[in-house]
């Protein structure tokens, strides 16, 4: 498709050290690797996950067990010194089968709450608007959510990358209330991505007049996730001088990390 001579094609595929493809099947050999790579590696991460929980089903299955044999003291079970201490009971492989049958539904539908949460954008501290008339609360929250990535954040939106949005719970009606998160729905990743790249922007704008902040929307377990990485990120705090460094939690609800980072202005 390149235009080789024969000859030269037949050099190139004899080499099996040499990996050539002509452009237009280069890029997909690539975007294929890539897919291949992510899928194997999230094929890698589920099953250490799904192993680890296995072990500790077990682990509490027979604690639990125990227990049991002890609260209800069977006499007959008796060691030779004559202890009434009970012997711990085999984990039941149906159990198990059980336990771990669950656990791949829980991960399953994780992923799929994921998967519908991916283009969601939070805003928080946002105020609402004076009106109880549900379309012009959204036409209002647009109004409000575009100017920001424009003045802002420098991001252009379009009506077009702007799907849904929903203000989560029941509007209270005190006049200090604090304004409900709000939720909005893009029609896309990249666009989410263009925002999220810039919103370090927002950190630094006046407070006074831009008072909100965006998160990703995250589950449940995404939620518990980044409790213990921030209590991990205290932990290690803890240990070292806090005076010249200091432990932040990074990254994307899927893939959060603990940074340690130096202060500013220690040398």
């Amino acid at each position: 498709c390149v235009g080789l001579e024969p000859a030269e094609y037949t050099v190139i595929s004899k080499r099996s050290d040499l990996h050539w493809f002509c452009p237009p099947c280069e890029n997909k050999v690539l975007k294929n690797m890539r897919i291949d790579k992510n899928v194997e590696d999230r094929c890698t991460a589920f099953l250490e996950k799904v192993e680890g929980r296995i072990k500790k089903v077990e682990t509490d299955v027979a604690a639990n067990k125990a227990a049991i044999e002890r609260l209800q003291g069977n006499p007959d079970d008796k060691e030779e010194n004559g202890n009434n201490k009970p012997k711990s009971p085999p984990v039941k492989r149906h159990d198990v089968i059980k336990m771990v049958k669950d656990e791949i539904k829980h991960t399953e539908q994780e992923q799929k709450e994921r998967e519908l949460r991916k283009t969601n954008i939070m805003v928080f501290d946002l105020p609402e608007p004076n009106t109880n008339l549900k379309d012009e609360v959204i036409t209002l929250d647009k109004q409000k959510f575009t100017s920001i990535c424009s003045e802002v954040l420098s991001v252009e939106v379009e009506t077009e990358d702007m799907v849904q949005f929903t203000r989560l719970g029941k509007k209270k009606t005190e006049e200090d209330a604090k304004p409900r998160p709000l939720r909005i729905k893009m029609s896309s990743e990249e666009k989410k991505k263009e925002i999220f790249m810039n919103l370090h922007k927002l950190r630094d704008a006046d407070k006074e007049e831009y008072p909100c902040s965006f998160d990703h929307d995250q589950t449940v377990t995404q939620r518990l996730e980044a409790k213990e990485m921030l209590k991990k990120a205290a932990e290690l705090q803890g240990k070292t001088d806090s005076s010249k460094w200091k432990y932040l939690v990074k990254g994307p609800p899927w893939a959060r990390y603990i940074k340690k980072v130096k202060v500013e202005g220690t040398d």
